[in-house]
């Protein structure tokens, strides 16, 4: 019967920046009703909204009341969120059925406010001044007459929704005009703190779509039954929404953005630290503890290559796909890593790069505790790995970083052509009969006379390196990180049988360091 959009030969009502219009022949149909209750009633007060078989607008039933009272006589009068007929000579009857009016409603309000907690005031009135007298005194009555009647209950509370309300753009219409809700301290506890877990979700939601459109404002713009899925209880969420209580609200959305990007902060600190600063921290110190110049600056060079061209990239990359730098200054300190590190000259200016970021970033110096897990793990992953390495040059190189870690605090890499010095190292640090395996491995790698079971001796060897390992960890855990661990004793191996080394100074390939030398 009422619609919303316009057609031609049809009526228009307009109340309130509302618009409803209806055909004439229904037009006709409902004063033609109306007509008939109010001579039904003679000289007594007509309830028209009572007087009707269907429901209609009161826009559009004050208009037909309006026009009625000009034809036959009689005024209409708006009484709260009713419309009564009172004839021309109305008497004390007429007043006395005004006021039973007035009281039916006051007593609905109040059954409303002890069943569901709350009850909500809608004046319907010719003009803003009488709508809102009316309002304030129903507001009173409703408020004077529940502590009469509950003494012993915390007095409800009254706030004023105002249909001007910029947030109406997103709730949606309603309500058009201000109204009066009245809620029990308890329901509105009850209803904040539902209100509270939907949009602290609702904002989870849709930081999870983007995070960059999670700001409290745009959330809070764009609120609706839709995005919270709250039922029959977004009614009255709606109303505390638009209510003084708006600001817990936004709160509580803001709350929840500040939180989810400290998880972000803390998920690219966490990633930052455990594939970019604390692997690097390693190869420092294994890097520290060289003592041949030469093998040092070489060692330097290809870390600081390593983790420039690739590591770096990939931890950018990493941070942006899985939408840790929406936070601006989040993604301008990682562009101005990438950039800076990118264009370092030498192991120096990376190392400054990285402890720029590392402050940046707030990340904390990892305990040795956790420092030597972290080498610990990678360590067995390269083990891991060597098991399917098919050239017998990766498998020899793996195995010399793995026994050079195993007499340091650090890690290590290097190029294939640093493979007769990295062997020279170990032989000062490590194991001498080891060292001389190293060097057998490196001639018949060289000579092309690697057989398989050579490859399994340098496995086997690394197995066992990083299973002596083991132990020492578990001691170690069990001391505090502030004392500083002993210094492992050497690993030995069994000696290679039928084998004479050649003692050759040219080394063997020239592979570049595998993905599991990054804890």
């Amino acid at each position: 019967m009422i619609r919303e959009h316009g057609v031609a030969d049809w009526r228009s009502f307009e109340e309130n920046g509302r618009q409803f219009i209806c055909s004439s022949k229904v037009a006709d149909g409902i004063k033609t009703e109306l007509h008939d209750a109010i001579v039904a009633a003679g000289t007594d007060i007509c309830d028209l909204p009572s007087a009707l078989s269907d429901e209609v607008p009161l826009a559009v039933l004050k208009q037909f009341g309006i026009e009625l009272a000009s034809e036959i006589g009689g005024e209409i009068r708006p009484e709260g969120d009713h419309v009564v007929y009172v004839p021309a000579n109305y008497s004390a009857a007429v007043e006395d059925k005004l006021r039973q009016i007035k009281e039916t409603r006051l007593r609905e309000l109040i059954q409303e406010l002890e069943k569901e907690g709350y009850c909500i005031i809608e004046p319907e009135m010719a003009n803003a001044e009488n709508s809102r007298v009316a309002g304030e005194e129903l507001e009173s009555a409703v408020l004077k007459q529940y502590r009469e009647l509950h003494p012993d209950k915390p007095a409800p509370q009254s706030m004023n929704i105002k249909s001007d309300n910029p947030y109406l753009q997103s709730t949606g219409s309603w309500p058009t005009q201000n109204m009066v809700l009245i809620i029990t301290p308890y329901r509105l506890d009850e209803q904040l703190t539902l209100m509270e877990a939907a949009m602290r979700q609702h904002t989870k939601d849709v930081w999870q779509k983007d995070p960059r459109t999670a700001t409290t404002e745009s959330i809070m713009k764009t609120v609706n039954n839709g995005a919270l899925d709250m039922g029959e209880e977004w009614m009255l969420s709606k109303l505390v929404v638009l209510s003084e209580h708006h600001e817990r609200i936004r709160e509580a959305v803001q709350e929840q953005v500040r939180e989810l990007n400290d998880e972000d902060h803390q998920r690219l600190v966490q990633l930052t630290e455990a594939r970019l600063i604390m692997p690097f921290q390693l190869y420092v110190a294994g890097i520290s503890s060289i003592e041949d110049a030469t093998l040092k600056q070489h060692l330097e060079d290809f870390v600081a290559d390593h983790f420039r061209l690739e590591v770096v990239p990939q931890i950018v990359k990493a941070a942006r796909e899985q939408s840790l730098l929406s936070d601006r200054s989040r993604e301008r300190d990682m562009d101005k890593f990438r950039t800076t590190s990118a264009e370092a000259k030498n192991f120096a200016a990376l190392q400054a790069c990285m402890s720029k970021l590392q402050k940046k970033l707030k990340i904390e110096v990892a305990s040795s505790e956790v420092v030597k897990h972290a080498k610990y793990r990678t360590l067995q992953a390269a083990v891991k790995s060597m098991r399917h390495m098919s050239r017998g040059s990766d498998v020899l190189q793996n195995l010399i970083w793995i026994l050079l870690a195993r007499h340091s605090e650090g890690l290590f890499m290097s190029s294939g052509k640093d493979t007769s010095r990295m062997i020279k190292q170990y032989s000062i640090v490590g194991d001498a009969e080891m060292a001389t395996n190293l060097s057998t491995w490196r001639d018949l790698l060289k000579a092309g006379e690697q057989t398989k079971d050579d490859m399994n001796a340098m496995q086997e060897a690394a197995k066992r390196v990083v299973e002596e390992l083991t132990p020492l960890l578990r001691r170690e855990s069990s001391v505090s990180s502030q004392h500083t661990a002993p210094r492992p004793a050497g690993a030995r191996s069994t000696p290679l049988s039928g084998r004479k080394s050649s003692h050759a100074t040219e080394d063997v390939g020239n592979s570049a360091p595998p993905k599991e030398w990054q804890p």
